[in-house]
């Protein structure tokens, strides 16, 4: 079954102006002498681990300090259109605007019409039962998310953010990285599109 038209095109946009968006960040890293060229797009039908070693070095170490001090705190993830995943959405949009903020100190939600696109993409992707929200909770409070739009067998990232006082225990990372594993494992996804969800701490762009 294929995504429909309407939010296809919905998520065409939202997928050019993040994309364009981490491309002027990232711009501006190397223009500072930092950051690398934006990778958008991952393999999940390899023969080899999608995670770079150094990468996963990070997140093992993440994941030690996590189970030392947070004992049991695993990602959690949920998809279709229900009603967590609409309650969810102010949720997740307060965060992005959040860390953007303490960042850079603008976002790109700060613009009502690029916000109004991603209220969009998100209400269609939940009302056609294409949405997957992955997230990560640490001490009870959100720490990283993931948001995805499910189009087979590629596997759209929409949103993908960490929470700034919690960036001890490298929570995108460790959800980032989680993800990835989930979905080679079971097969479901050959892709994995990072352009919706194209931003600095993106686990295949950027160190």
């Amino acid at each position: 079954m294929s995504i429909p038209p309407e939010i296809r095109r919905l998520n065409a946009r939202a997928h050019a102006a993040q994309l364009a968006w981490a491309r002027r960040r990232l711009a501006d890293r190397a223009a500072a002498g930092a950051g690398r060229d934006l990778a958008p797009f991952l393999r999940l039908d390899g023969d080899t681990d999608p995670v770079p070693a150094a990468m996963r070095a990070q997140v093992d170490r993440a994941r030690r300090r996590l189970d030392r001090d947070w004992p049991g705190t695993e990602p959690l993830a949920r998809r279709g259109g229900g009603r967590w995943l609409r309650l969810m959405r102010p949720v997740i949009e307060a965060a992005h605007v959040r860390r953007d903020h303490d960042r850079d100190g603008w976002s790109d939600l700060d613009d009502p019409a690029r916000l109004a696109q991603w209220r969009a993409s998100w209400d269609g992707a939940a009302d056609a039962g294409r949405l997957e929200l992955s997230v990560l909770y640490i001490g009870g409070e959100l720490a990283a998310y993931c948001a995805a739009v499910l189009d087979w067998p590629a596997y759209r990232v929409l949103d993908s953010r960490m929470v700034t006082a919690w960036r001890r225990y490298s929570p995108g990372r460790v959800l980032e990285a989680a993800v990835i594993s989930r979905l080679r494992d079971s097969g479901e996804f050959t892709v994995l599109d990072w352009g919706a969800g194209g931003h600095e701490e993106a686990l295949i762009a950027v160190t």
